[in-house]
């Protein structure tokens, strides 16, 4: 945990010669004691240094070696540290200091002689690091001093608590051996009856939470922690974790009948849309916020830790009704694993792969009392792959829940940052901000709720060489306050959301600041009408930049056919109203402009059927080989219109995309039909089949160029088998996709794409290894994008990842 938490620490560092791994991998020495805090420290500086997706020290072993045993030096120092016998605070707080002066001296002369080795001459380069050296050591004395000494006095008691490292890992030899010499006392435990409770309590922002079920008496029962039921339409953990889908994109692809822009997961390059309609209309909501923010260009799907993601709700219809001018053609949550109490939940992840790919994150859970609270950190580096170049992204997020009372107070917070460059001197940097703070109070039978929700998205790109750039700031604040009680028999509930967005662009693209103002009321009304059917009514009202009156309605009726099995329809209006970047005359104008807004609605009908295995319903597992028979499966028929047609922006780099939408194509309505179906079955014991895909059909003003595929189909294949009682699981299969051929774009009409891939994975516990060879025959799909030459450009894959995950309870 402590090499984790400085793992993701050291991507904060904006400030040069400015850390927080050694005050943090120094403390855990002090509580975990030398040998412990040594392997944490090397641990930590290790996974930083090597898998930093801005440049990996694997490059550069030796400084890799130095930097590794410097951070093993501060972690020992901290347990010497907390061997030592000090009366009294201040000397401690002296002690500490002087310590932290000592590793950081010792970590600068062992990179900086490593570096004069390499680089030389040794004595010159010694001399010219001493002024940073210096640096780094006021620095670090400060952070000692107001960091480290509070942590070391408030983590005493726990450092005493401990066991001793022999004893613990005696007592981790002795428990893996009796779980392989009595399997079946492991095997016979149940899963408890809380599943349905903490798959839901985890952190919605409006909904309250159910009351959790006591924890288990003995900590190695956590099966409630690896399955637990999937929701009505969507994946639970144990389908994500089984599955290949190594990214938010791929699933969204595959599950939520997307359709990505350039390959699976480029991050700005990806535009998602779905239904072929052009931009990002879909929104995308993890952790209460969405994933892009006001103004953002591209989708930021990569902004999502897929380790971290516990269960996934597929979009169906538009949400504008309850939510002001989002989720046009509907909206999927991405929910992290969920806090169960009395077992704190760390799950870390490393990738490594060709071409220069890194992946690393890690994800913290747990709960105390009425306190929950969740933490994520993930960094990524590709290498210099089509049609973008090296590219590189990281992401930090936090989530708390208090309940107190009848009183229950959530928050959420992410911190993002994108760089991507290609072979020329085109370069950009996307950052992203956002916050969320909610409150829910029930009071004489009616709920109140408040959330308040802020974003901030910059971007910094351009090619440098002939002075072409563009720097925008795009900035959203919005304040939702809503009550809902029973009536009737059902829930009814209304919402008045006001909100304030701003965009302020210079460079290639500049103008003066432009602001709109959202004023948007909603109600609405959801009812059993029998034991198995219920109705959801909503409708929405309101206004945005300024303009007329725009109404969202939404019917929603869902029925259960049988206990596994439920079938839904409905029709809902989603509206978009976003601040565009026509209209260059403003060029000279400043202060506030209120600008008309880039507008469009979405009309969707849609019909969705889904059906488990009883396995499946109660969420399946992640060990062991499927029980032939096992299925489940979701199908759905859309139907829609979107006027007015756009052709929004749809290049590599942002900065072709912000010109672009200078000059937005309007043109007649898009009508569409669209059908998505995904199977998974058991045919035999141990080997798992999946299929699906989705075809659409649409009718496009010739004005528009829309080049998206009109289907494409997926499979995978696997096989698995658990030896050893269960304690060791085995996997292999084959992966497969046949891309649509796509028409009309930019450089003509291209044509149908076939891969395939290979995997092999196995678990022991709780550690996971997967190995994949990705594009092992066929190629992805070329690019409406032609290089210096002429040529069109694909969207290749790295060819081989070697990933691992493992997770740590208690």
């Amino acid at each position: 945990m402590f090499a984790g938490l400085a793992w993701g620490a050291g991507y904060l560092d904006s400030i040069p010669n400015f850390e927080f791994l050694t005050v943090i991998l120094f403390v855990g020495g002090f509580v975990l004691g030398p040998a412990w805090g040594a392997l944490a420290g090397a641990l930590g500086e290790f996974l930083y240094s090597a898998m930093n997706p801005y440049g990996s020290g694997l490059a550069v072993p030796l400084v890799l070696a130095a930097q590794t045993a410097g951070m093993a030096c501060a972690g020992a120092a901290g347990g010497l540290v907390g061997r030592f016998t000090v009366h009294g605070q201040a000397r401690r707080g002296v002690l500490v200091i002087a310590a932290g002066i000592a590793v950081t001296l010792v970590f600068d002369l062992m990179t900086n002689l490593a570096s004069a080795v390499l680089f030389g001459p040794i004595v010159p380069m010694l001399l010219a690091g001493l002024p940073f050296a210096a640096i780094h050591v006021g620095t670090n004395a400060a952070l000692f001093a107001l960091v480290g000494v509070p942590l070391v006095a408030a983590l005493e008691r726990t450092r005493r608590s401990l066991t001793t490292p022999v004893a613990f890992g005696v007592l981790v030899v002795a428990g893996f051996l009796a779980a392989v010499a009595w399997p079946d006392a492991v095997a016979a435990q149940e899963p408890i009856d809380s599943v349905a409770a903490a798959a839901s309590a985890g952190f919605a922002p409006i909904a309250p939470a159910e009351t959790p079920s006591p924890a288990p008496p003995d900590s190695t029962d956590l099966v409630h922690g690896r399955r637990a039921p999937p929701p009505r339409w969507g994946d639970g953990p144990a389908a994500l974790k089984r599955r290949s889908d190594g990214t938010a994109a791929v699933w969204l692809t595959r599950e939520g009948a997307m359709t990505e822009r350039f390959a699976d997961d480029r991050g700005s390059a990806e535009p998602l849309s779905r239904f072929g309609l052009a931009g990002a209309r879909l929104e995308v909501d993890w952790l209460g916020l969405p994933v892009a923010g006001s103004g953002a260009i591209g989708s930021g799907i990569t902004r999502v830790p897929w380790s971290a993601v516990g269960s996934v709700d597929a979009p169906r219809l538009p949400v504008s009704a309850r939510e002001a001018y989002r989720g046009e053609a509907g909206r999927v949550t991405l929910h992290p694993w969920t806090p169960i109490a009395g077992h704190p939940r760390v799950t870390a992840w490393a990738a490594l792969g060709s071409p220069e790919h890194t992946h690393s994150g890690f994800f913290a859970a747990a709960t105390a009392g009425p306190t929950s609270g969740a933490v994520a950190v993930e960094a990524q580096g590709l290498g210099s792959l089509e049609p973008l170049g090296p590219a590189g992204d990281h992401s930090i997020a936090f989530a708390g829940r208090h309940e107190v009372g009848g009183l229950v107070l959530d928050a959420a917070y992410r911190s993002t940052r994108e760089a991507v460059e290609d072979e020329t001197t085109r370069s950009e940097s996307r950052s992203g901000e956002s916050g969320r703070f909610g409150a829910r109070v029930g009071t004489a039978g009616t709920t109140l709720g408040l959330v308040f929700e802020r974003t901030d998205e910059r971007l910094v790109g351009g090619d440098f060489q002939f002075a072409t750039d563009l720097r925008q700031a795009a900035k959203s604040s919005r304040l939702r306050v809503d009550a809902s009680r029973v009536v009737g028999g059902g829930d009814g509930w209304l919402a008045f959301t006001y909100g304030d967005e701003s965009l302020e662009s210079g460079g290639t693209v500049t103008f003066a600041p432009r602001h709109a103002t959202l004023l948007w009321g909603a109600a609405g009304y959801a009812r059993d009408l029998d034991s198995a059917t219920r109705l959801d009514l909503g409708l929405g009202a309101g206004t945005a930049g300024g303009g007329g009156l725009d109404v969202a309605p939404s019917v929603m009726l869902e029925r259960r056919l049988a206990p596994a099995r439920r079938a839904w329809f409905g029709v809902a209006r989603g509206l978009g109203a976003r601040i565009g970047t026509q209209d260059a005359d403003t060029l000279a104008l400043t202060g506030r402009v209120d600008t008309p807004l880039i507008r469009s609605s979405t009309w969707l009908a849609g019909l969705g059927i889904e059906d488990r295995s009883a396995g499946e319903e109660d969420g399946g597992t992640v060990r062991g080989a499927w029980p032939r028979g096992e299925r489940r499966m979701r199908a759905a028929l859309y139907a829609g219109r979107s006027d007015p047609g756009l052709d929004l922006a749809r290049e590599p780099f942002a900065l072709d995309g912000a010109t672009g939408l200078a000059n937005v194509v309007a043109g007649e309505a898009t009508e569409f039909v669209a059908v998505v179906v995904n199977l998974a079955v058991a045919p035999l014991r141990g080997v798992r089949a999946e299929v699906g895909g989705h075809a659409l059909g649409r009718q496009v003003s010739p004005v528009l160029r829309p080049s998206d595929p009109d289907w494409r189909a997926h499979a995978e294949l696997e096989a698995g088998h658990a030896f050893l009682s269960g304690d060791l699981d085995l996997r292999l299969g084959v992966t497969g996709e046949l891309i649509g051929p796509r028409t009309g774009t930019p450089v003509g009409d291209l044509p149908t794409a076939s891969r395939l891939g290979l995997f092999a994975a196995w678990m022991i516990d709780e550690f996971e290894v997967r190995v994949e060879l990705r594009d092992f025959a066929g190629s992805n799909r070329f690019l409406p994008v032609e290089d210096s030459f002429g040529r069109l450009r694909r969207a290749e894959e790295s060819r081989f990842v070697l990933e691992a995950r493992w997770t740590l309870w208690d």
